[in-house]
């Protein structure tokens, strides 16, 4: 009967140890934010959307011709992105049709006078008074983060409605 030696354990240790070298680290090790771009957020919505890693950073910042100019990163990579600008009226239908958005839905958002969600992107049309009669979001949500698919589209639209409000409340828009 032969004993595997020497052998076997110098060429199985740095496999073993290529294997496991991901299995300590990883995860979610910063804590999901509960404000973006200046809004508040409920981090029930915002988690399922933010990659695993060590830390988050809003980018955020203000940029002429926008009313929001929203980056949030991971680890020094871009996961969601918001630009939020003033526009003379509705967009053409053509623009909200859910079928130019990869497992686009119709999303019904408060303010709104149409929506899309989608799993990596969506659009919102929305009023506010006469502050800005037509306001345009734009989000992107940057893959693979949160898989895809009509879960990935449910989670960026369950996003997209509470950002949405939050920002129609922090910028007073009547109902």
């Amino acid at each position: 009967m032969r004993v595997w030696g020497k052998g076997l354990v110098s060429f199985a240790a740095p496999v073993l140890a290529a294997l496991l070298a991901g299995c300590g680290s990883g995860g979610r090790e910063y804590a999901v934010p509960e404000k973006f771009c200046g809004y508040e957020v409920a981090p029930g919505s915002i988690s399922p959307l933010l990659p695993d890693g060590q830390s988050v950073k809003d980018y955020s910042k203000k940029r002429s011709g926008f009313i929001a100019h929203c980056r949030l990163g991971v680890d020094e990579r871009m996961a969601i992105s918001v630009d939020v600008e003033q526009n003379t009226g509705p967009l053409e239908p053509v623009d909200m049709d859910p079928k130019k958005f990869k497992d686009g839905i119709a999303v019904n958002v408060p303010f709104a006078q149409s929506a899309i969600a989608g799993s990596e992107r969506a659009r919102v049309v929305a009023q506010c008074g006469d502050l800005y009669p037509w306001m345009v979001f734009d989000f992107s949500f940057y893959s693979p983060y949160g898989g895809a698919g009509e879960q990935r589209a449910a989670d960026v639209a369950g996003f997209v409605e509470n950002f949405v409000a939050s920002v129609n409340r922090g910028l007073r828009c009547a109902a």
